[in-house]
């Protein structure tokens, strides 16, 4: 009696053991998002309050004249080059 011989009722199949769930374990990889996130955080702050100070620089300068103003936004610029440098 080979394979195909045999009624359907008497073929089975079967379906593998489910495997146990495991509870998600969280892995840390190196240069992951929580890695380069962390190494991150302060420059990106560091940039927002830069970014503040100028602002508010400009708004207490503009206030004097145009002349003081445009050396407010030299000095920034300088800053930012200086910045980029190191």
């Amino acid at each position: 009696m080979q394979y195909g011989d045999l009624p359907l009722s008497t073929l089975r199949i079967q379906d593998p053991a489910p495997e146990p769930e495991r509870e998600l374990e969280r892995v840390r990889v190196p240069g992951g998002m929580l890695e380069v996130g962390a190494l991150a955080y302060p420059i990106v702050l560091n940039t927002i309050a830069e970014t503040i100070m100028q602002i508010i620089n400009s708004a207490l300068v503009g206030r004097l004249g145009a002349t003081e103003l445009a050396a407010v936004g030299f000095g920034g610029l300088f800053t930012i080059v200086q910045l980029l440098a190191v």
